[in-house]
């Protein structure tokens, strides 16, 4: 898919504004300065050809290292949860997210999501392997430390386009940085200190254009093969493919113009590719981490994201009940299917809904997301992710709303907002965005309003 359904769940941080060209971010009320690590989006696709760089070295060095660690196995452990914990304690990534470590595969192995741990004699972990048996799925990193680095590639013989690869750095047994590239996700992790404060700088971007042309290419062939198929209905074929296959194209081909005038950017700028977050992270005496705090660089603010706020979900609704307490709420101020309802009563209506009809669920926030078409397609999305009580992921639930606005006022950017847990800072924020100022309060729209699981 063009927009992938990761691009929409991904959580993006607040907008960030290019205050001046400093190679430093400065909070200015803190009058701190934060470390960042790669300034642009060039920069960013640099380390991909860095770290393959780092991986043809590993690989002269080491021309059999697949059969050599083959020798060295000495014995495995198995995890309940797949993630890299154990071999990446990241405090940003994986908080309180600790995995369950077992000496016998878990039970019903042959449809088991589990990660498997491989040692040698001495200990150390040499391979590490993700196994997800129902979808015939297998993830293999070899472990080598390597020129001061601890490295975790997937492809032990060879370099191609599609290899992972991961580098560590640690001082005095913590990590320090975290970068990595994994099909076209680019992502770094920096843990530094400022004035005895512990902080750490991420950042994240997804370069999804490196294979436009085959794809635009694929696109067009496939319409061209299907109006060959159906030459008899040639103009129906047209009217329900041919059109909606040119507005992908267009579309694609926008983006990738978009992109490649970003990608010069510095990361502060909020056109920028890259997301970037700044965290600030306290220690208890015995030095595990007590709290991170999520430094908003927009609004000079923070806000402490762990330990979460105890919350009490007795009595509360549970999720899949928010359809219908939405649908209640609209029908009860005049919406019905057929006729639809006017846009500032729908706009109020749902405000009220996120503000006060609250769910079983360990976060729940909100997206606005406009697409620009030849009518303005809005996409409204109220999000539940549910967790245990010691932190374990759980699952994703989304309540959808999806409808159409003509003569809507598109600006250069078409960033969709997420709410995180402030929600009258985001309804300030959509209120104050171009696409809504130019939308007919009383215009009708019809809703189109579903729940899925994730």
């Amino acid at each position: 898919m063009h927009v992938t359904r990761l691009q929409k769940l991904v959580k993006k941080s607040s907008k960030l504004k290019l205050n001046n060209l400093m190679t430093d971010l400065i909070l200015k009320n803190m009058k701190i300065k934060y470390y960042t690590p790669r300034k642009t989006g060039e920069e960013m696709l640099a380390l991909k050809e860095e770290l393959f760089a780092d991986k043809k070295r590993i690989l002269a060095a080491y021309p059999n290292l697949e059969r050599d660690y083959a020798q060295r196995i000495a014995y495995s452990k198995y995890s309940k949860e797949n993630n890299l914990r154990m071999l990446i304690p990241s405090n940003i990534n994986d908080v309180n997210r600790i995995p369950k470590i077992i000496d016998k595969l878990p039970k019903n192995k042959d449809t088991a999501l589990y990660r498997e741990y491989i040692y040698d004699t001495n200990g150390n972990i040499i391979i590490t392997n993700y196994v997800d048996k129902e979808k015939f799925k297998n993830e293999t990193y070899y472990i080598v430390d390597f020129d001061g680095y601890r490295y975790l590639i997937n492809n032990p013989s060879e370099l191609t386009d599609d290899d992972i690869v991961i580098r560590l750095k640690f001082e005095k047994g913590k990590i320090v940085s975290n970068e990595e590239y994994r099909n076209g996700v680019y992502y770094v992790e920096f843990y530094y200190t400022v004035n005895g404060r512990y902080c750490c700088t991420t950042e994240l971007m997804q370069y999804q254009y490196e294979n436009n042309s085959e794809l635009l290419q694929n696109l067009a062939n496939d319409l061209t093969l299907m109006l060959n198929k159906h030459k008899s209905d040639s103009d129906r074929i047209k009217e329900l493919v041919e059109q909606p296959f040119l507005r992908v194209i267009e579309s694609i081909k926008d983006d990738d113009l978009e992109f490649n005038r970003n990608i010069k950017l510095y990361v502060t700028d909020k056109r920028s590719p890259v997301v970037l977050n700044v965290y600030e992270l306290t220690y208890d005496e015995s030095d595990k981490l007590k709290q991170v705090d999520l430094i908003n660089m927009t609004k000079d603010t923070k806000k402490t994201i762990y330990p979460r706020p105890t919350t009490k979900t007795s009595g509360l609704l549970m999720t899949i009940q928010s359809k219908k307490c939405l649908v209640d709420r609209l029908t009860a101020n005049g919406y019905t299917k057929t006729n639809g309802i006017d846009f500032a009563t729908f706009w109020k209506v749902f405000k009220e809904f996120a503000l006060n009809d609250k769910f079983n669920c360990t976060d729940d926030s909100i997206l606005w997301e406009p697409e620009s078409a030849s009518n303005c397609s809005i996409h409204l999305v109220r999000q539940f992710v549910r967790e245990s009580a010691n932190g374990e992921y759980l699952g994703m639930e989304q309540l959808n709303i999806e409808f159409e606005i003509p003569n809507v006022e598109i600006s250069a950017e078409l960033t969709p907002i997420w709410s995180g847990m402030d929600i009258d800072d985001f309804f300030d924020e959509v209120e104050q965005s171009a696409e809504f100022k130019s939308i007919d309060p009383n215009f009708v729209v019809t809703l189109n309003i579903f729940f899925d699981t994730v």
